[in-house]
């Protein structure tokens, strides 16, 4: 399989689908990926109304919030997803105003949120990558239903293996000014 897409309009789940690709992806993303990430393991991005997909999902860190809940309720907005409370997690890297951290989707749970309203954006941001197997992917996605908590734009969450991934960025990188796509 190529990307799975989750849409969270029509509630239903695609397979083999063709996503054009957004040009943001920060340094040192794909180091993250290539040594964090189990080689045969899906990576969840997320698909915005706008027509762009994004690699793993990122979100601006609010005013007088700490990465490392910043990193939470981006999850929560974008992926409707949230650490279990017995996980000890921390940044995996950051740069000057990037702060990446990477879970394993066994590791977190659904817990939708609604999005944070009328509180000042930093200019530093969270970039999360969140993986699974395909058998987790497939069954957190059936668990998804119609979210009523998203103003982020996002309608569709979507998964691809790590090696697709890898190319994709490749192809990015390659073409800026030109449209990418994952199949």
């Amino acid at each position: 399989m190529s990307a799975i897409v989750r849409d969270l309009k029509d509630d239903v789940i695609r397979i083999n689908c063709k996503l054009k690709l957004s040009n943001f992806i920060p340094p040192p993303l794909e180091d993250i990926i290539k040594e964090n990430v189990p080689d045969e393991n899906y990576i969840l991005g997320v698909s915005y109304r706008w027509g762009d997909s994004q690699i793993c999902m990122s979100g601006h860190i609010k005013k007088d919030e700490h990465h490392k809940d910043g990193c939470i309720r981006e999850m929560s907005e974008e992926l409707f997803l949230e650490p279990r409370e017995d996980l000890d997690f921390e940044k995996i890297r950051s740069t000057k105003s990037n702060h990446f951290f990477v879970f394993n989707l066994r590791d977190t749970k659904i817990n939708p949120r609604k999005v944070f309203e009328g509180v000042e954006d930093t200019r530093e941001r969270v970039i999360i990558c969140v993986h699974g197997t395909e058998y987790d992917i497939l069954r957190y996605m059936k668990k998804l239903r119609i979210q009523e908590y998203n103003n982020d734009g996002i309608v569709s969450i979507w998964a691809a293996k790590k090696k697709n991934i890898i190319g994709a960025i490749y192809g990015v990188r390659g073409n800026r000014r030109g449209e990418n796509y994952i199949y």
